[in-house]
Parts: C-alpha cells; sequence; structure tokens
C-alpha cells in the first residue's frame, strides 16, 4: 500500500544563513568569515527574504516541492560525462552466487530477480520500480528524461553485441533463460563499431552523434527505442579474479561498448558472478534504489537453485545497427578511449576496519569515522578538509538528500588536543563533545531542519527566474562546500562497497558501511594516494574508537 508521505520542510531564511555561517566558520579565517557575514546579511537584508517567499509559493505549484524539481534539473544541465562522474555505483562485498550454479543459470536468476522487481506495481516502503523505466536522454544543452511504460523485455550488453531478451515467465525456475544466456556467451565479441561508449561521452558530445546515429539509418531509431524503453540493461563483462574494490572500480565505466549508461538502471556481472548496479542519479539517489538492489541480493540466489516448473516465454533478438560511416565510427572509438582514460585516473581501495563497529561505538559510530577521516587528512596535509556528508531525505515527498557539513568546532577542538597529546581524559571529553555535536546536525538534517539544500534552491531558482544570484553564491566558502570539496564521503549501511567520486582533482571520495562489528571502508582518488588516506584512516578509527572506550 502506498503511503503518503509528509512535504519536506523548507527551513526560515534567517535559520538557513545562520547553519551557513556556522559550517563554514571552523574552516575559515577572522577576515574570510567577515567577509562571508557581510555577503550573507546582504542576502538576508536585500532580495533573499522575497525570494524566499516567491520560492516558497512556486513549491506549492510543483506536485512535487521546492526541491526535487530544482535537483533534478542541475543534473540535467551538467554537461559532464554519466560514468564516474554522476551515475552511482553499488558493488556488494560478497559474491552471491550458489555453489554449484553455472555462470549462465546465475546470469539467468539475477536477470528474473531484476524482473520480478521491475514488474511490481506502484511506490511503497521497498521502493519505487518506475524509477528503472526512465532513461535520460541527451541533449545540446540540457538533457531530458523519458518515461516509459512497463515493458516485458530487458537489454543484454556483451562484447559490444546487444540482445533483446522477452521476460514473460511461466514460473520462477530459469531454465529457458539459461539457455538464452548461453546463446549470448557463445557468440564472439563484436567488431563493429562500440556505438554503446557513445553513452560514456561528455552529454552535448552524445547529443549531437545521437542526433547523427539516427540519420545515419532507418534501422538506428528502432535501436535506440529498443533500448531506451527496457526495464533496464544487464552487463556481462569478461572479467574475472579481481578483489571486491578492483570489481568496483571496473564497474564504473567497464567496456564502454558494453554500457548504456542513460538508463536509469544497469546491472553488471563478471565472470566470477559478482553483481554490480549502477543507476542515472537525476532522478534519485542511492537509497532510491536500494530496493531494486536488496531484492536482487535476496531472490537471485533462491531463483538460482530452484527447480524447473511450467515453461517460460522467452526470446531473444540480437539488436543491430545500420552502417554509421566513418564519421561515427571515429566518435564512438573515441568516446571509448576518453572512458577508460576516466577510469585509469582514478585509483579505488577498500578494507575492513575491525573493532570499531556499532558494538563499539554504538550510535556515535559515524561521528567516529568523521573525526577519523579529519585526522587522516590533518596527518597527510596538515589541515582539515573541506567535508560533504549526505543525508538520506526519502521519508519526506521531493526529499532526495541534505548536506550536512561534519567539521565544527568541537571537532577542530579534539584535533588541536590530540595534536599536542593531551590528556586522554580531555581528548576523550573532547572527543564526547564533537560526537554530540555530530548527532545534533543529523538530527537537524533529519528533521528537515538544516539549511544545505534551501540555500540550493535559492540560488538556483534566483538563476532561472531572475537568470542570476546573490552576491554570496560567488563566495569562496560556498565555491569550497560545493565544487571544491577535499573530503566527499557517504554512509551505506548494509549495501556494500560504493566507488563514491571525489569531489575535487585533488581530493578523497570515501563510503563506509558501519557493521556491527566492523566499518567497511572504500576510498577513491584522482591524483592522491588511496592508499595512504585508507591505511591512515583505519588507524585513526581504530584510535579513535579505542579512546571513545577508554582502551587508551
Amino acid at each position: 500500500m502506498n503511503k503518503a508521505k509528509p512535504p519536506l520542510p523548507l527551513p526560515s531564511l534567517e535559520a538557513s544563513c545562520r547553519q551557513y555561517l556556522r559550517a563554514v566558520r571552523p574552516l575559515q579565517t577572522d577576515e574570510q568569515h567577515r567577509r562571508t557575514s557581510t555577503l550573507v546579511e546582504k542576502l538576508l537584508t536585500g532580495d533573499g527574504p522575497a525570494l524566499h517567499e516567491a520560492l516558497a509559493a512556486w513549491g506549492r505549484t510543483t506536485g512535487s516541492g521546492w526541491l526535487e524539481p530544482l535537483w533534478v534539473e542541475t543534473y540535467l544541465e551538467d554537461r559532464r560525462p554519466l560514468p564516474a562522474c554522476q551515475s552511482a555505483v553499488l558493488v556488494p562485498t560478497q559474491i552471491l552466487r550458489p555453489t554449484g550454479v553455472g555462470y549462465a543459470r546465475w546470469v539467468a536468476a539475477v536477470a528474473l530477480a531484476a524482473v520480478e522487481y521491475t514488474l511490481r506495481e506502484g511506490e511503497d516502503d521497498h521502493g519505487d520500480p518506475a524509477l528503472l523505466r526512465a532513461t535520460r536522454i541527451p541533449g545540446l544543452k540540457r538533457d531530458t528524461i523519458a518515461d516509459h511504460p512497463a515493458s516485458d523485455y530487458f537489454v543484454v550488453l556483451r562484447a559490444g553485441r546487444m540482445h533483446r531478451v522477452r521476460a514473460r515467465w511461466g514460473s520462477r525456475g530459469p531454465h529457458e533463460l539459461e539457455e538464452i544466456m548461453k546463446e549470448i556467451l557463445r557468440l564472439p565479441p563484436a567488431t563493429h563499431t562500440p556505438i554503446a561508449a557513445l553513452t560514456a561521452a561528455r552529454r552535448t558530445e552524445w547529443a549531437v552523434w545521437r542526433d547523427v546515429l539516427v540519420d545515419s539509418g532507418p534501422h538506428n531509431a528502432h535501436v535506440l527505442q529498443t533500448v531506451e524503453t527496457a526495464m533496464f540493461v544487464l552487463c556481462l563483462d569478461d572479467a574475472e579474479g579481481q578483489s571486491v574494490a578492483e570489481a568496483a572500480h571496473r564497474f564504473m565505466v567497464g567496456n564502454p561498448a558494453s554500457r548504456w549508461h542513460d538508463k536509469a538502471a544497469q546491472i553488471m556481472l563478471d565472470l566470477d558472478g559478482r553483481i554490480g548496479f549502477s543507476f542515472e542519479h537525476s532522478r534519485g539517489d542511492m537509497a532510491s534504489f536500494q530496493a531494486l538492489t536488496a531484492h536482487v541480493r535476496e531472490k537471485s540466489p533462491e531463483i538460482a537453485v530452484a527447480p524447473q516448473g511450467g515453461r517460460s516465454d522467452v526470446r531473444r533478438e540480437e539488436l543491430c545497427w545500420d552502417d554509421v560511416g566513418p564519421v561515427l565510427e571515429r566518435a564512438a572509438s573515441k568516446a571509448q578511449q576518453f572512458a577508460l582514460a576516466q577510469e585509469s585516473r582514478l585509483t579505488t581501495v577498500a578494507a575492513r576496519v575491525e573493532n570499531a563497529g556499532t558494538e563499539t561505538c554504538g550510535l556515535l559510530a559515524d561521528a567516529v569515522v568523521h573525526v577519523a577521516a579529519q585526522l587522516a587528512h590533518v596527518g597527510l596535509r596538515g589541515r582539515p578538509a573541506w567535508a560533504y556528508q549526505p543525508v538520506d531525505m526519502s521519508r519526506y515527498a521531493g526529499g532526495r538528500i541534505e548536506v550536512m557539513r561534519p567539521v565544527s568546532p568541537e571537532m577542530l577542538e579534539f584535533i588541536r588536543l590530540e595534536g599536542e597529546n593531551a590528556s586522554a581524559e580531555d581528548r576523550r571529553a573532547a572527543l564526547i563533545r564533537t560526537a554530540t555535536e555530530h548527532r545534533r546536525r543529523q538530527t537537524e538534517c533529519i528533521t528537515g531542519s538544516a539549511s544545505e539544500r534551501h540555500l540550493f534552491a535559492l540560488k538556483t531558482f534566483g538563476e532561472h527566474i531572475f537568470g542570476d544570484h546573490a552576491e554570496m553564491f560567488d563566495d569562496v566558502a560556498w565555491e569550497r562546500l560545493h565544487s571544491r570539496l577535499e573530503l566527499s564521503t557517504t554512509s551505506v549501511p548494509r549495501m556494500g562497497v560504493v566507488p563514491f567520486s571525489p569531489g575535487s582533482v585533488d581530493g578523497y571520495g570515501l563510503a563506509y558501511d558501519i557493521g556491527s562489528t566492523g566499518i567497511f571502508c572504500t576510498v577513491i582518488t584522482q591524483e592522491s594516494s588511496a592508499s595512504d588516506y585508507l591505511v591512515t584512516l583505519a588507524n585513526e578509527i581504530n584510535r579513535v574508537a579505542a579512546l571513545l572506550h577508554n582502551r587508551r
């Protein structure tokens, strides 16, 4: 049964401005903070109140609140490529394929589990299957989202080939689909142009080449429509023998000829049977797709060992492009090289930190991670990091995420005491104060009282309505928080490895999963050493957890 969600609260302008100043103050000099305060005051005494009221009034007319339309629009206007820049990737830490189950049968079971989820009707506490039916269509200046009715097929991509697989099931037994997968796996790699790689290009480039593709042959529009209206795409990689961190890194881009990044959901498997999920980010955040990943992880092993029942109606059609010509061939090859270069610039590492989970740290475990993350940054770079921590707001209609800024005056005081090797008693007291403030800020976000998305909406709304924004949003402090982040983090409870891209060229991306007895951390960087940061982070997590519980 669908449950109506409460609307996302809109904080007062004064409260949001106070919270913003509190968030940036610990990382500013006195002079910098005076300038930021002056610009905030100009917003409060200038056009800010009228803009705030206009935003509130407009939000009541959208049907999805004051944030969601602006949030989606920001993604659709982003011209960066989707893989490694915009899309989200999740890889379960364990290989779920049951012992003795062949690869083709396992692929069939995973596909069938995804079909089961996709054919569910309506949004409920377990997600919204309709999200998966959307496809992002590239445009010259702005992409669009095409919503499709429920189809009865999915598309398999492997070794540069694409196959439409009809998916009407007479039983749960995956035998017929297993035979289809065996057919696909026996086919040699394609020798034709890797058209799918164009979906990994910058969005404006892909928009141009998509129009060229449609004009290059009458069948190409049919192939495009077939892929774009599929339930999802299933991508089969010929890699094996990799660690979970290596697999997660590969799943970000993989073989560009065997991905279709415009689709809302890509489900990926390698020869070991490891599953990866990739989600196009404009319509939903990781939490929005968590129900799909949970269903596939739970049901795939069951389906893989299920006895064969009545026959199922399963059919395969290979999708082939018309002759595209040398210009489009060069464009696709260039896009493939570009995507692989994007992947090669990133480094992903992962490790589990023992004796630091909820059994040890309780409700303060999240704070322990963030204190340790800042200590690691100070140790390697000599200063605290401008940091980002998303908080899930899907409990509200149109909520998406709120952003929490974890660096507080209390945290800086604890870092100072650590550096001075103060007494354990003083450091522990400072740590408790830091963790308490961390929890307070989380609660502020969860209850819809935080400021970050409110100010983002004011900026974006002003740009769309008046073609400009307040001077405050040109300040260095705003830029550091939104485009020059040194530490981007995300918590992924019980979900797996998430290669969370860094917020700047020299920044760190940190995803962490807090379990009962340990914390699984994934670090990804572009120009910095991921391994050095991960090792330092693990040591700091253990030190902070030990201090919290008087173990030193």
